[in-house]
């Protein structure tokens, strides 16, 4: 078959990609998916049909689908008494989405992509609102509603090699004071799962990058799931997982697609605001916005001292 992809100049990091540069890294213990032939295709589940959303709920809109959101759904809890922390990975543990961009960005650009006024290189705003934190099989829908499957399929596996190929030349740091808030978890035996709607591959390099391959418990993927964020199946694993109750945990998430899958789940969610706006993630749902984890390990002491001081 032709290639879908339009006879325009290509950038070294993305020829780099295309041929798979860089070293091959072991896999780590994610969770192993069924076989294929057990179980129906992802695609055939993940639909585009809007959720039936109470009045009562605001709405939001992540790459086409309306999803609902509660900002009062959960109050946040006193973080001396929970039993887990559920993790997103890209742009909550490293501010990875500026990596994205380029990435969607260049490749958008490479294949001629005319959704975004007229053929102009998308946006930070067009980014932020429809394709941040979404997962790929609904993204390329969105974006190329017109193309078949097999050139969203291509679309979506050199815009992850392209990503992959930026982390690796320009590094993923972690967001300030994520190593104090992993000590604090430890420290009590909370149990800790990454939640997360990148491909496996994705999963492997930023979590060897950040050197949290073996911190742990357990590692969910959205595509290995009956539906992936902005859906609640993933944070449901992850309750699942642990045995314990939505109000038992709570998830740390930077985007309105993953805000909108905690909340669905029933669980208060911490919004750390490495790329949105605080107004957008409250509208997603978020019970508390912090800039960094410092401000969250702050909050977890100043609950324990509560505590110790008799004043709870």
């Amino acid at each position: 078959m032709t290639s879908p992809l339009i006879n325009l100049p290509v950038s070294p990091q993305l020829a780099a990609a295309r041929q798979g540069a860089g070293p091959r890294l072991q896999p780590l213990c994610i969770r192993q998916a069924p076989p294929a032939a057990a179980r129906p295709s992802q695609r055939a589940r993940v639909t585009a049909a809007a959720t039936q959303v109470p009045q009562e709920y605001e709405t939001i809109e992540i790459a086409g689908i309306t999803m609902s959101a509660n900002p009062g759904n959960r109050p946040f809890p006193d973080l001396s008494t929970i039993k887990a922390v559920l993790f997103d990975v890209d742009g909550t543990l490293t501010n990875s989405d500026p990596l994205h961009f380029d990435a969607f960005h260049d490749i958008l650009l490479d294949y001629g992509y005319k959704g975004f006024k007229d053929g102009a290189p998308i946006d930070r705003e067009f980014f932020d609102e429809h394709i941040s934190g979404g997962h790929n099989i609904l993204l390329s829908k969105f974006l190329w509603p017109d193309r078949d499957q097999e050139f969203r399929d291509k679309f979506s596996d050199e815009k992850e090699a392209l990503f992959r190929q930026y982390a690796k030349d320009k590094g993923l740091p972690m967001v300030k004071g994520l190593k104090a808030w992993m000590q604090w978890i430890d420290d009590r035996g909370i149990k800790k799962c990454a939640v997360t709607n990148a491909p496996r591959k994705n999963a492997e390099v930023m979590l060897q990058a950040l050197g949290m391959e073996k911190w742990f418990d357990k590692v969910v993927l959205g595509e290995e799931c009956a539906n992936p964020k902005p859906y609640p199946d993933p944070y449901q694993e992850g309750l699942k997982a642990f045995g314990v109750k939505p109000e038992e945990t709570i998830v740390c998430e930077d985007s309105p697609s993953g805000t909108a899958a905690g909340v669905a789940a029933g669980i208060a969610v911490v919004g750390v605001l490495t790329s949105q706006t605080k107004t957008r993630m409250e509208k997603a749902g978020v019970s508390l916005t912090i800039k960094d984890y410092d401000e969250l390990v702050a909050k977890a002491k100043a609950d324990e001292a509560k505590h110790s001081n008799g004043k709870a």
